[in-house]
């Protein structure tokens, strides 16, 4: 399954510990080549079926890192591509996630998917996620740090 085109509302999933992570793809950059966003749920999935489950009603998995809490991931899109993170179905995005998830820092600037709005004020650099595009490694290791009580489970 080479090549998948990607959407907005994708739900996909992540293989994690034996299990799943259940993710929605919030924002494919037209500009930044091969870049997109995404949620995790928290809650892991052993079937597609309880992947789709979780997917409707647990919350967002949040991160707490050096630098604070995140919870809006960026990488490259070619695992999605290739099928390597299983597509399973979309959604479309909800009033949370089209309000508080669509809006990041690129280099001081807010932006609203890939459409500039304005340079950020000192204040929002605290609470507007900064797009770093985070290897497949990295988005494995904060899976770790988020369901590390989970893992058991």
């Amino acid at each position: 399954m080479k090549n998948k085109k990607v959407e907005i509302g994708d739900l996909f999933l992540i293989p994690f510990e034996k299990k799943y992570a259940v993710c929605k793809v919030l924002w494919v950059s037209k500009k930044t080549k091969n870049v997109f966003s995404f949620v995790v749920k928290n809650g892991l999935a052993n079937t597609k079926e309880e992947a789709l489950n979780i997917a409707n009603i647990k919350e967002y998995l949040f991160v707490k890192i050096y630098s604070g809490v995140i919870n809006v991931f960026y990488t490259s899109i070619e695992k999605l591509k290739n099928g390597e993170w299983e597509i399973i179905g979309n959604q479309k995005l909800t009033e949370k996630e089209n309000h508080d998830f669509q809006y990041h820092n690129i280099g001081g600037n807010l932006y609203k998917g890939d459409e500039y709005i304005r340079p950020l004020n000192v204040e929002e650099y605290k609470t507007v996620p900064k797009m770093g595009i985070d290897g497949y490694e990295a988005i494995n290791n904060f899976l770790k740090t988020g369901f590390v009580d989970n893992i058991s489970n």
